[in-house]
């Protein structure tokens, strides 16, 4: 398995993990699970390492924080993706570019940095190449 793929799969895990009410949570705080989330988080946010040894309610509220903050970022990544196609229609691809660039430069998840990145090179490679750009 692949990088990308292991990332999938780990937010996938994390997804459904972060449905669990409160008290499961905290109830599902077990070592395996516990490892499992440290995983899942340095392999998303490069830099970012969990505590450890936490009581199960500080694990619970920490992985509910981290969803919310997730989800944010993956709304924020939307917006990007949406404003830099807007941008580029207007006749601005390279401050289409720029802004995916800097959405990248300033995203901690890197599964959204690597699509801003990405999508960027897109524009960039349809601007030279005087074609319109890829489909997300």
């Amino acid at each position: 398995m692949n990088e990308e793929d292991e990332l999938d799969e780990g937010f996938e895990w994390f997804h459904v993990f972060a449905k669990l009410p409160v008290e499961e949570l905290m109830q599902q705080a077990t070592d395996s699970n516990r490892t499992i989330f440290r995983k899942f988080v340095i392999a998303s946010l490069p830099g970012h390492v969990p505590p450890e040894n936490q009581p199960p309610s500080e694990f619970a509220a920490m992985v509910l924080e981290l969803r919310a903050n997730e989800r944010g970022w993956n709304r924020a990544l939307g917006r990007a993706l949406i404003d830099a196609d807007d941008t580029r229609s207007e006749g601005n691809l390279q401050a289409a570019i720029s802004n995916l660039r800097s959405f990248a430069s300033s995203c901690p998840w890197k599964a959204y940095r690597d699509v801003a990145h990405i999508q960027a090179d897109n524009l960039e490679g349809a601007g030279n190449s005087g074609g319109p750009p890829p489909a997300p």
